[in-house]
């Protein structure tokens, strides 16, 4: 099953479209700065794992991952 969704970005994009596409996209792993400590002032090094990003009902939009 394919699903695209090109038009419904570039109205988003465009200013056409005031919400952004309902769909769920797969978010590599990375690491991140995570803020903690007093007033968040201080940063740690974390690894963020894969997860789906979006409604949990919504179709899902491939999209292709640059492998490393």
């Amino acid at each position: 099953m394919k699903h695209d969704f090109r038009d419904r970005v570039r109205d988003y994009v465009e200013g056409k479209s005031h919400s952004a596409p309902n769909v769920q996209v797969l978010v590599s792993g990375h690491h991140k700065m995570q803020p903690h400590g007093p007033g968040n002032s201080l940063r740690k090094l974390i690894w963020r794992e894969p997860f789906w990003r979006g409604p949990e009902d919504a179709p899902i939009a491939i999209r292709p991952h640059k492998l490393d």
